[in-house]
């Protein structure tokens, strides 16, 4: 017989809708061995939210409601405006009593009516607390807490271990046997400062007696996007012993996510993770539906008037230089209802301090650090943060012009368009760069007007023809919904390209893109960018990869595609591969053949699976070019495994060279 889950919700008439989504959310992620016993705690359920409880019972499942009185609890606390503000009333204090409520079992699993369970909780509820009043999570306010904070946190000063009592494993027959609910009633009177409804008492009278549990099982995570700008993720790591790259890995650990703060997901859906929290709403209703459409069509109201028009991303790396003139261009948009979410990806510089300055005066930042991972990582964790109408991405060194947003944002509502391209020029740091690269200023102007809105795959095939395809990042304006449903994210594994891909398969995949002929964004051509440094090793693998991920993309969707669409992008692939082998032959002959060798996989794909969708070769030919690509692959293949021994026969590397030049022209 399995031993039975015991979980605990405290909650009013007030707090049905958050508790359902709770225990759906329970119930949604538990495997099927788990065996529950969910207790709701209250002193005014109604009969018919006793009702809407029933309704999640099964028979793995069983709801008990424990009807408690909260009187006179009500002169216990001194309210203040934090306090209303995140609406905790004095039921809140009834945890106190759990012991004596709850009298079926030793150990409780108690949870706040303001979290999602994203995992099974079997684990967490066998962790072994003997000899502890209680497991529970740090409070991550203690990140940036010094002897100058507010009075709120007295007692996180005080207590070295101070936890956060929205998610506490109980033992309840130690504290039965201690008189812990008397001493905590009693500290409840005497602690008179007490900022908190119950969380100071709890961890003055639990003092020593804690198991601390890893932050994943209570996530606070909505007070560390808050609060990004006064912490690094290395002091998150060192005071709970993990070892992220970013929040937005706290998150993807995450078995319970804490919406601990006064942003609530069922009253803003501009707080961060709301969009989680609404998927187990809307589960919640399909179990319950007397949870009833005005709740969903409040919380869809409530996210019109206060969600963001436009999230803009901005990732920097050692930007020092640079960063502040981005900033500067987005803060004084005309637009000011926007999110603006500065991704830091492991500068060494000053770049880090300089954006976090701008947070402390702007309510609007978001700002995320995370270990060196490249561009394309740090626009993943932007898009995973943005809850904008619409998503921008701007470069650390590019500017936007100062009404850009709200034209773009009001051309796309009007036009009812997924995706706005627009135009943009170059500047350059010197004269010599502007020699070099002078050929790049065609790249952000269209030489063609397009007047109309257009499926993405018709619009392509067009720009193509018209050589007005660009697939700048910068110069395009999505929305957030179409990012997300089509799962569109930068591929982390391609040093160079990867914006290329993903603005390709965005275009191609919208059904509604518009274009705005305006010149709004401006991109600094200079030193040390991935734009300016010599083509490497490196950067041929990037290319390769995006053929062949753009090919894999075509054979995915070829039936949600128009042909043209696929004959152009055919022919763009055509003309990257000649571009990518005039660059290959600009390499040192000893560094030509290793990007093919560095992952022979690739090169297997590449030559094999996917020539054939470029060329297009008949029946016959098919045959003959499948033998000789495969010949190509098994001839690389041998000279992977001999090269170490023979790496300086010249004759081997001109073979190998000759192959891959027959295979590229």
């Amino acid at each position: 017989m399995h031993e039975r889950t015991a979980i605990a919700l405290i909650c009013d008439n007030n707090y049905i809708m958050p508790a359902s989504v709770v225990i759906a959310s329970i119930i949604k992620n538990k495997l099927l061995g788990t065996l529950l016993d969910i207790f709701i705690v209250s002193a005014d359920l109604s009969d018919e939210s006793i009702y809407m409880f029933s309704l999640f019972e099964s028979d793995t499942v069983r709801i008990i409601i424990k009807k408690e009185s909260t009187e006179g609890f009500q002169s216990l606390h001194n309210f203040t405006d934090g306090i209303q503000k995140t609406r905790i009333t004095t039921a809140a204090l009834l945890k106190f009593k759990l012991p004596e409520i709850v009298v079926e079992y030793d150990k409780l699993l108690y949870l706040d009516c303001d979290v999602i369970v994203c995992e099974d909780l079997s684990q967490l509820y066998n962790q072994g607390i003997e000899d502890y009043f209680c497991a529970a999570v740090l409070n991550t306010t203690r990140l940036y807490l010094n002897n100058n904070s507010h009075h709120m946190h007295t007692y996180m000063l005080i207590y070295k271990d101070y936890f956060n009592s929205g998610v506490m494993l109980l033992n309840l027959k130690k504290m039965r046997s201690e008189k812990s609910a008397e001493k905590l009633l009693l500290a409840k009177m005497e602690m008179t400062d007490a900022y908190f409804m119950d969380q100071d008492q709890l961890n003055a009278v639990f003092n020593g007696y804690v198991k601390l549990l890893p932050i994943r099982y209570n996530a606070q995570y909505v007070n560390l996007v808050r609060a990004s700008a006064r912490f690094d993720i290395s002091a998150l790591n060192e005071m709970y012993e993990t070892n992220y790259t970013s929040l937005q890995d706290v998150a993807n650990d995450a078995v319970i996510i804490h919406f601990a703060s006064a942003d609530k997901p069922w009253l803003s859906m501009s707080t961060p993770l709301a969009s989680e929290w609404y998927e187990y709403f809307l589960f919640a209703k399909t179990v319950c539906p007397s949870i009833s459409k005005t709740d969903e069509i409040s919380y869809k109201q409530q996210a019109e008037s206060t969600q963001p028009k436009v999230s803009v991303i901005i990732p920097h790396y050692n930007e020092e230089k640079y960063v502040s003139y981005s900033i500067d261009s987005i803060i004084h948009q005309t637009l000011k209802d926007i999110q603006i979410i500065c991704v830091d990806d492991g500068s060494t510089d000053s770049t880090l301090d300089i954006v976090k300055n701008y947070a402390t005066n702007d309510e609007r930042f978001i700002v995320l650090s995370q270990r060196n991972k490249g561009p394309s990582s740090a626009r993943n964790s932007g898009i995973a943060e943005a809850t904008g109408e619409f998503i921008y991405f701007l470069d650390s060194d590019a500017l936007l012009s100062k009404s850009a947003l709200k034209l773009l944002y009001d051309h796309a509502k009007a036009t009812k368009s997924q995706n706005v391209l627009f135009d943009g020029e170059v500047i350059f740091e010197n004269d010599d760069l502007k020699e070099r690269f002078s050929h790049v200023d065609s790249q952000y102007k269209k030489s063609n007007d397009y007047p109309q809105t257009y499926k993405g795959d018709e619009l392509y095939p067009l720009m193509v023809k018209n050589n007005d395809f660009s697939p700048l990042l910068g110069l395009q304006f999505f929305e957030r919904k179409f990012v997300n449903e089509n799962k569109l994210r930068f591929n982390t594994n391609v040093f160079s390209g990867s914006d290329n891909l993903f603005t390709l398969q965005a275009q191609l995949l919208c059904h509604k893109i518009s274009y705005l002929r305006s010149n709004f964004y401006c991109h600094m051509i200079r030193e040390k960018s991935i734009l300016t440094e010599p083509f490497s090793q490196k950067k041929m693998i990037g290319y390769y990869t995006s053929v062949i991920e753009i090919l894999g993309f075509l054979a995915d969707n070829h039936r949600r595609l128009s042909d043209s669409a696929i004959v152009a992008t055919k022919q763009n692939l055509r003309n990257l591969q000649t571009c990518i082998n005039k660059k290959f032959k600009t390499l040192p002959k000893r560094q030509r053949i290793q990007p093919m060798f560095l992952n022979p996989y690739l090169n297997v794909v590449s030559n094999v699976v996917f020539t054939p969708l470029i060329t297009c070769p008949t029946k016959k030919n098919k045959r003959r070019s499948f033998i000789k690509k495969l010949f190509v692959s098994i001839v690389f293949g041998v000279w992977f495994t001999i090269r170490p021994i023979v790496r300086k026969s010249k004759f081997l590397i001109s073979l190998v060279e000759k192959f891959h030049n027959h295979f590229i022209d």
